[in-house]
């Protein structure tokens, strides 16, 4: 990923709209097949190279999030873990990873996440490395203070 030289919007805005471009690229990815099942299309899903995509996660990098309220905080971690999720998902089918067809999409996930030998995915959110597992820890120790 880029390092993002300019400056940054306002944190929660930054996560909405990455919320919109991945809602969109993942609308674009889901097919329906000839029986009517909604299926992913590879090629779509392979191209994570939306380039707004990626600039908006690079902008991440630089947003300021103290300023934000308690409550918008919460929302931006939760946008920012819709995208995580989305944005592994393609990863994993771009590399290649398959499983048996009858688990769920958070099984597929999961099973990507603990096999997966390289350093742990993650977005850099104020120069802190934030991986999924953080953000979701994070949303519930706060929601339950």
């Amino acid at each position: 990923i880029r390092n993002w030289r300019d400056e940054a919007g306002e944190a929660f805005e930054v996560s909405a709209q990455l919320i919109n471009l991945v809602e969109e690229m993942y609308a674009n990815a889901i097919m329906t097949d000839e029986d009517g099942d909604q299926v992913l299309d590879v090629e779509v899903a392979i191209n994570m190279k939306n380039q707004a995509f990626i600039k908006a996660v690079c902008e991440l990098q630089k947003v300021d999030i103290k300023p934000l309220s308690p409550s918008k905080l919460v929302a931006f971690f939760l946008n920012i873990y819709q995208c995580m999720y989305v944005h592994m998902f393609f990863t994993m089918v771009n590399e290649g990873h398959q499983t048996d067809s009858e688990c769920s999409v958070f099984q597929k996930l999961s099973s990507y996440m603990t096999s997966n030998k390289k350093k742990p995915f993650y977005y850099n959110i104020a120069n802190e490395e934030y991986t999924i597992d953080e953000i979701k820890h994070g949303m519930f120790v706060e929601t339950n203070k």
